[in-house]
């Protein structure tokens, strides 16, 4: 083979080598770039999922929410008429207890006029 024929070989070799190597590192970059689409698609299902799963624990708590604030405010007005009729039974009472003091003091004058008449 002659030397000018080696040196075009060589050449041609070297183009091959080069095309082959340009080729295959555009194809490991599509397949990269096709993974990193499949894997942020699948990050990104994954999301989807997990914002959907979210929400739902959200509104279970929103509706716990609503459900706790209607006890605590029944709740409330059952402590307010319990505290009504506390007041009042103490007013009973002290009105009560007046009124048998004086009851008391009543038949307690009533005793002391009746010894002073006899």
């Amino acid at each position: 083979m002659p030397l000018f024929l080696g040196h075009h070989l060589g050449q041609a070799y070297r183009s091959i080598f080069w095309l082959a190597r340009q080729l295959c590192e555009s194809m490991l970059a599509r397949t990269g770039a096709l993974n990193m689409d499949r894997s942020r698609e699948i990050t990104r299902q994954q999301i989807e999922a997990r914002l959907a799963s979210l929400k739902s624990e959200y509104d279970k708590g929103q509706a716990a929410h609503r459900e706790l604030e209607q006890q605590l405010a029944s709740l409330r007005e059952t402590m307010l008429r319990i505290s009504g009729a506390i007041h009042v039974l103490e007013e009973l009472l002290s009105s009560s207890a007046s009124v048998t003091a004086r009851q008391q003091e009543s038949e307690a004058n009533r005793a002391t006029q009746l010894d002073t008449r006899g």
